[in-house]
């Protein structure tokens, strides 16, 4: 009996042990986990908002708040072989972009040199997308893409070859909350979309924090003086993790970058 009992509490011994073992293995396990997801998230805040204006010209950035920008986004870049008052032909080995353009959706930016003499007045004049593209050719005969568009009889009139094509939809980028979280969320104004999509989570309540700089480093105050974005991500873990104090609680983390625009000179 007594050799049983000394038997049966090793036995709670060794349970015990290794219960708290793998106990605080699961907990380091899910603090890792945690903490992996969560610098994953601020790395891909990181990246998309840079991949997104980068490439902002004169006149794309629409509105500039600390914690939302609304902006024309690049989603087409091609030369046009012609230009007529209902059509843009786009040379099909000279496009690129990773889908089609809709109708409503898109609009494109055409180059107009009004005056070949000089490049202080040049402009890019922004056409509506029409309808569905179909197949064409260049007067050269080489294989194009004819997008239905309501050209302006000024911009037909001074077309020459091979202009510079940029398709592009109006973008809006926020830091919202839902289901007591805060994620950087993307919807296309120019597509109606009225909901925003979840892009990039979970953030800290002051999770995005973005400020617009002239050339010089100062204060932007209106659209057209941006030349830098900087921005900062901070983020959230989704769940408790254990600290180096060994305190249980939500893991936060940041990441600041700032951004160059196309239009910086």
């Amino acid at each position: 009996m007594t050799e049983a009992l000394v038997a049966i509490v090793l036995l709670a011994l060794v349970g015990q042990t290794v219960l708290r073992i793998m106990t605080a293995s699961q907990r380091l396990f899910r603090s890792q986990s945690e903490r992996a997801a969560l610098q994953a998230a601020v790395r891909a805040g990181a990246t998309l908002l840079p991949a997104e204006v980068r490439a902002l010209g004169p006149g794309d950035l629409i509105t500039m708040l600390p914690d939302e920008v609304v902006y024309r986004a690049s989603r087409l870049t091609g030369v046009a072989c012609g230009v007529t008052a209902g059509s843009i032909v786009l040379r099909r080995r000279l496009r690129y972009g990773y889908r089609a353009l809709v109708a409503g959706r898109d609009s494109l930016l055409v180059f107009r040199e009004n005056d070949p003499a000089t490049g202080a007045d040049d402009q890019w004049e922004p056409v509506a997308v029409g309808g569905s593209e179909a197949p064409g050719v260049c007067p050269d005969g080489e294989p194009a893409d004819v997008i239905p568009a309501p050209v302006s009889p000024t911009l037909a009139a001074l077309a020459v070859p091979d202009l510079p094509v940029r398709g592009f939809e109006i973008m809006q980028l926020r830091l919202y909350q839902s289901g007591g979280q805060y994620w950087i969320g993307s919807r296309s104004v120019s597509g109606g979309e009225a909901q925003v999509q979840p892009a990039v989570g979970p953030l800290a309540s002051q999770g995005l924090a973005l400020s617009y700089l002239t050339a010089a480093g100062a204060p932007a105050t209106v659209p057209a003086d941006v030349r830098f974005i900087a921005l900062t991500i901070r983020g959230v873990s989704d769940g408790a993790v254990i600290g180096a104090t060994g305190r249980i609680g939500l893991a936060t983390d940041s990441l600041a970058t700032a951004v160059e625009l196309r239009n910086a000179e």
